[in-house]
């Protein structure tokens, strides 16, 4: 039986096998295995034994991804880590487009795949066409922040992503980024980087142990760059350059003439490509659905807490209901809600009727399809919960500030397993994790946040101090949304111990001034509590009715505070 060389990653490994597979020599003296990183590009299972007669192992590692059974290689095969490769700076603007849907087989990941907020911003607008085009060239040149600070992070960013691996592909992108179309899109890879990629990993590994023809070379790398080529293709979708992008990196591949490929529709110009995109219709949120919709694919992680809270619900009604509070229930009756059936489905983006401000956690809040959907996106049943009402808060107000995007880069700090990191990772985002004694590199992260971890740092000024740090960590412009323990009952007296500290109104203003002193920027609080019934019920130890949005520690009335913080530009 033939010694196996096995591939594992994401679409970028996927073309990798594709150009290894069209070598005859290795076909011949390997069995060659592609593993996917994510189900939504195929079968993650693989059999084992693939493993154990593993020769070459070539492993795209990335945020909390890594190959199962890896460490169980036999002694001696030749195991390379290579990095996914990105470039966000060219499509500062890319988002989730809310009006693509997979439309299999001609467009399995929608007609937009990727999309564009200043875009879809004038396409609300009604403006079309060459107006369109116009608007879209003049806003995105005042909106776009400083190319070379850009370019400076997205350095720093691939040194630390090559870190982490054996093959480096940070240098030879910079290099060559101005002269060569590297990308299609932040995150695609253009056919001619995978192939510099495959030349680097086959000279490193298979070329070390068996002849390879140049001439078998050569004629696989006229099949993968071939323009025709269907799959693997990563040039069939390719977001335009904004000009002002193109004429800051003095990009030779980009200008008023050069064309952009979107499937087979032909090749357009950027004003061609900006006038078709928000030329495509909205949904129409008053028409019948077609048929039903393809299910977008999920990040595993969200995909496993959802089927551990399908449990947890399947065991609920099991054994009764309890004191569970529904959210579909608020303000029926004052207290006994009642399990609601027929509940309608969550929105398919978050709305936003007004931006969030920092505040206290209190029912409004968990009665708006805001908090319905993003509840729904980390496969929870909404329920009225302060840890919930924290989830939402962080996701609500990172999305409001457009940070929730491919290519985004976000801190978790002491996430302690919560479900935050895995869903902005399935939304595209690089999330690392790490606890608040860790030192972590400052002014890399586009956002950051924490979960009540100012309130455990030992006393208020320690919790206040490590606000301050945090904020730190940004790029200038981040935003990092902070939540901790507030005591509601007292403007003087308060808990402050080793393990926990509560926050009275005077420690938040005096930290908003102490942040606000340093250059930052933070809206103005607003101090309502609320005064609906999950308000007004204070839980009590041993705590009995939960979920709670209000509970008593000592003498002192708690709940969650949420904190937005924009880190000074200079």
């Amino acid at each position: 039986m033939k010694p196996s060389l096995v591939i594992f990653g994401n679409c970028q490994a996927q073309g990798l096998w594709a150009a290894v597979s069209g070598l005859p020599s290795c076909a011949a003296a390997y069995d060659i295995a592609y593993v996917p990183s994510h189900p939504s590009l195929g079968d993650t299972d693989f059999d084992p034994a693939l493993l154990r007669r593993c020769r070459i192992l070539w492993e795209q590692v990335g945020q909390n991804q890594r190959l199962p059974g890896w460490e169980t290689l036999p002694e001696g095969a030749r195991h390379v880590r290579f990095a996914e490769l990105s470039f966000p700076i060219l499509w500062p603007f890319n988002c989730v487009d809310p009006r693509n849907r997979p439309d299999p087989p001609e467009f399995p990941w929608g007609v937009w795949p990727y999309g564009d907020r200043l875009a879809l911003q004038i396409a609300k607008e009604g403006l079309r066409g060459e107006a369109a085009a116009a608007a879209y060239e003049e806003r995105g040149a005042a909106l776009i922040p400083s190319p070379e600070r850009m370019l400076a992070i997205e350095e720093a960013r691939g040194r630390k992503r090559d870190a982490n691996a054996d093959l480096s592909m940070t240098g030879y992108i910079l290099e060559n980024f101005r002269g060569q179309r590297l990308f299609s899109t932040y995150n695609h890879a253009s056919n001619r980087l995978v192939w510099e990629m495959f030349r680097r990993l086959l000279a490193g590994t298979v070329q070390q142990e068996t002849a390879v023809p140049e001439a078998e070379i050569a004629a696989c790398e006229r099949r993968f760059l071939d323009p025709a080529l269907k799959w693997p293709n990563f040039d069939n979708f390719q977001m335009p350059v904004h000009p002002r992008l193109a004429s800051a990196y003095g990009l030779a591949w980009a200008d008023e003439a050069t064309l952009y490929r979107h499937y087979d529709a032909g090749r357009l110009t950027w004003r061609e490509f900006i006038a078709r995109y928000v030329a495509y219709p909205f949904p129409d949120p008053a028409a019948p659905p077609a048929g039903p919709a393809a299910a977008a694919p999920r990040h595993p992680v969200v995909a496993r807490l959802a089927e551990l809270s399908a449990g947890i619900a399947s065991l609920s009604r099991m054994f009764g209901d309890g004191d569970e509070w529904p959210v579909e229930a608020l303000g029926r009756e004052p207290l006994g809600y009642a399990r609601q059936i027929g509940n309608p489905p969550p929105p398919e983006a978050p709305p936003v009727s007004a931006p969030l401000v920092p505040h206290a956690c209190r029912q409004a809040d968990l009665a708006t399809d805001a908090f319905r959907y993003w509840c729904a996106r980390i496969g929870h049943r909404p329920l009225m919960h302060r840890k919930y009402w924290e989830w939402f808060f962080t996701a609500q107000a990172l999305w409001e500030r457009q940070l929730l995007v491919p290519g985004s880069r976000g801190l978790a700090i002491d996430n302690n397993g919560e479900p935050l990191p895995a869903l902005f990772a399935g939304m595209g985002c690089e999330v690392t994790e790490a606890s608040a004694s860790e030192a972590v590199p400052a002014s890399l992260h586009d956002f950051c946040w924490s979960s009540n971890t100012l309130s455990k740092a030992g006393s208020i000024a320690g919790g206040m101090a490590l606000a301050s740090r945090l904020v730190s960590l940004l790029r200038p412009g981040g935003v990092a949304v902070l939540t901790l323990e507030h005591n509601l009952s007292s403007d003087t007296d308060t808990l402050e111990t080793e393990s926990l500290s509560l926050f009275r109104r005077a420690d938040i203003e005096a930290l908003c001034r102490q942040l606000a002193d340093a250059g930052h920027a933070l809206d103005a609080v607003d101090w309502r509590q609320g005064s609906a019934n999950a308000d007004l019920f204070v839980d009590r130890p041993p705590y009995g009715v939960d979920p709670h949005l209000r509970l008593r520690i000592h003498q002192f009335t708690v709940t969650s505070f949420g904190l937005i913080v924009r880190r000074a530009a200079g």
